[in-house]
């Protein structure tokens, strides 16, 4: 049974490949600086470099009809060294630079040791069926115990597992922002590695997740911890 809504489900499962990836792939984990949409920010918190965790080419004819971003390239940027996370930021894009507004930044305290420069994953965009609709009631359980799937849901479009649709407003404009997607705990394949190159999770709280928002007139990125 589907909760009643008047909007239609439509949104993408976003998938890390679990190998490293060359420069000239179109959607990606991490970040190369001979790829293309590549972006390499300091946290605000901490001054260490921000994990691009997701970085998609919105001139893809799958991103387009989600009306979520006009520029070219989304980059949703997390820092795994601090607890900028735990507040919510946004990403406000300029001309030619990108700013980092808001989040927690009550501390320095570095939680992991995080190898930079960091490596490159292809990303693959997979279509959500009805049948992965998070407002379906007989899923909700399943993906709060993460019994679908491979257990980490990062998402473009769609609706959010947990939070609303309507939870954070624009920096700039003060206006509601859309649901966007979804940045998840991934101890699968994110390329992420500590000391002597171990690998290591993108930690978000305890098994939580952030959803992000988009502000098109903005061109603003929100992101909020849901627990």
């Amino acid at each position: 049974m589907i909760m009643q809504s008047n909007q239609n489900f439509h949104g993408y499962r976003i998938s890390i490949s679990a190998i490293d990836a060359h420069p000239g792939v179109r959607h990606f984990s991490g970040s190369n600086s001979y790829q293309n949409g590549s972006v390499f920010i300091s946290c605000p918190c901490c001054n260490y470099e921000m994990f691009p965790a997701i970085n998609l080419d919105f001139s893809d004819p799958k991103l387009t009809t989600l009306d979520l971003w006009d520029p070219v390239y989304m980059n949703v940027l997390f820092c795994p060294f601090c607890g900028l996370y735990m507040s919510p930021y946004w990403i406000c894009y300029g001309n030619d630079t990108i700013e980092i507004v808001g989040g927690d930044r009550s501390s320095v305290e570095i939680f992991q040791n995080i190898e930079t420069p960091y490596l490159m994953r292809e990303i693959t965009l997979h279509e959500m069926g009805p049948e992965e609709d998070p407002r379906v009631c007989s899923k909700k359980n399943d993906y709060y115990m993460r019994s679908l799937g491979d257990g980490v849901y990062h998402q473009i479009g769609g609706f959010p597992i947990k939070g609303n649709a309507n939870q954070l407003s624009c920096c700039k404009c003060l206006k509601n922002m859309a649901f966007a997607g979804i940045l998840d705990y991934d101890d699968l394949n994110v390329p992420l590695y500590e000391n002597d190159h171990i690998p290591v999770s993108l930690i978000i709280g305890d098994g939580d997740c952030l959803n992000f928002y988009t502000c098109k007139t903005c061109k603003v990125i929100g992101l909020s911890w849901v627990r």
